[in-house]
């Protein structure tokens, strides 16, 4: 019997840029192969306004994808996001990737 457990270690490498006022791209990398524990099925973005108070994981908003960079849009303009990315399997999600804080771009006409 096969048995698939959720990754053990978060995706690697995370980083982000501004693309425009309410857009940011976030890239990473797999979690290490040794710890991936059975095929990785997507990734889940979560991400929450670092101005508000409320700006934990358990507050944050979740896209899910496929590939290794996503881009988050409909951001407010020049606003602090605070982003954490995990893997996930069959089983269940990995642990969340140390945030990170991308700042959207002023709005320019």
């Amino acid at each position: 019997m096969l048995v698939t457990l959720e990754p053990g270690a978060p995706p690697q490498a995370v980083s982000g840029r501004p693309l425009n006022h309410e857009s940011v791209l976030i890239k990473w990398k797999p979690p290490p192969i040794s710890q991936q524990n059975g095929n990785i099925l997507g990734y889940k973005i979560l991400y929450v306004d670092n101005e508000e108070e409320a700006n934990n994981e358990s507050h944050a908003k979740v896209m899910e994808v496929s590939k290794t960079e996503a881009v988050v849009e409909n951001l407010k303009i020049w606003t602090e996001y605070k982003f954490w990315v995990r893997a996930y399997t069959q089983a269940g999600d990995s642990p969340s990737s140390p945030p990170i804080i991308v700042k959207t771009q002023e709005y320019c006409r």
